[in-house]
């Protein structure tokens, strides 16, 4: 091959490589234009997801604040039906104790109502009710009583019941006899050296000791409320007179009125022992 020959040859071979880097050229500007196109698609993806992201981020946000704010309500709920609850117990309990006061007011009205005919069975009746009243009456002042019948029907009851009673306590001779003014205590003085009170039932209410000798003097004040007493040796005491009885002296003294008649008697009921703690038959 003469030189003109190769020289054309290798032109000939130069061209055929330039079309083929050509051809590489135009197919990578064609894969480089693709993946433009791609990577413009993909930063369009990723600016809605972002977007999407950012909306539901404040979507999310939005729905924390409301569940928090549903949160707050219910527990201000809760703390309403908390504090209702409590409304509703206490308005229940005063209503109870309002029907059980209306109870024992019928009852001790009852009561005396039954006196006249009946003065031992109205004073079963009057022992009931106040045994009844009692734990409604814990710490409260006498205005605050739910009812007030039991206490007045004791107090009438045991007033106007009659029996002749021993007055039986000192040891040795009575020297001294005296009804108060109100005629409903006693006072005697006994060789014993002592001053005893009663009530008119025979109850025992005090015992004064303190003399020396013999108490042969025995008087009360005009008011009824003091006691003098004069002594053998020359000695002088002054006592103030019990007070006026509570609801626990009232029961106490009534039961000890009833408690033969509750202890012996066969038609008093189980309800009716109760009155005095007696257990039942």
């Amino acid at each position: 091959m003469t030189a003109r020959q190769q020289a054309n040859q290798r032109i000939k071979t130069a061209q055929d490589r330039e079309k083929a880097a050509t051809a590489r050229v135009t197919r990578a500007q064609r894969e480089l234009d693709q993946a433009t196109a791609q990577l413009v698609q993909a930063e369009q993806r990723v600016q809605q997801a972002n977007q999407q992201v950012q909306q539901a981020a404040g979507k999310t946000a939005a729905a924390e604040r409301v569940r928090q704010q549903a949160e707050a309500a219910a527990n201000q709920a809760r703390a309403d039906i908390a504090v209702a609850q409590t409304k509703l117990w206490e308005a229940e309990t005063l209503r109870d104790v309002a029907l059980q006061g209306t109870a024992l007011e019928r009852a001790g009205v009852n009561a005396l109502n039954r006196l006249d005919s009946d003065p031992l069975n109205a004073l079963v009746a009057a022992a009931q009710a106040g045994k009844r009243l009692k734990p409604l009456i814990q710490g409260k002042a006498i205005a605050d009583y739910p009812a007030y019948s039991p206490l007045y029907s004791l107090q009438q009851v045991l007033h106007h019941i009659r029996e002749q009673n021993r007055l039986q306590g000192h040891q040795g001779w009575v020297l001294s006899v005296v009804f108060s003014p109100d005629g409903q205590t006693v006072a005697s003085g006994g060789a014993d050296g002592t001053v005893r009170l009663w009530d008119r039932g025979g109850q025992a209410l005090a015992t004064l000791s303190g003399h020396q000798g013999g108490v042969g003097s025995v008087v009360f004040s005009p008011d009824g409320q003091t006691v003098a007493s004069g002594g053998d040796d020359g000695s002088r005491i002054t006592v103030g007179v019990w007070p006026v009885e509570n609801l626990d002296q009232l029961l106490a003294r009534a039961c000890t009125w009833l408690h033969d008649y509750l202890t012996t008697n066969p038609t008093v009921t189980n309800d009716q022992r109760a009155a005095c703690d007696l257990p039942p038959r």
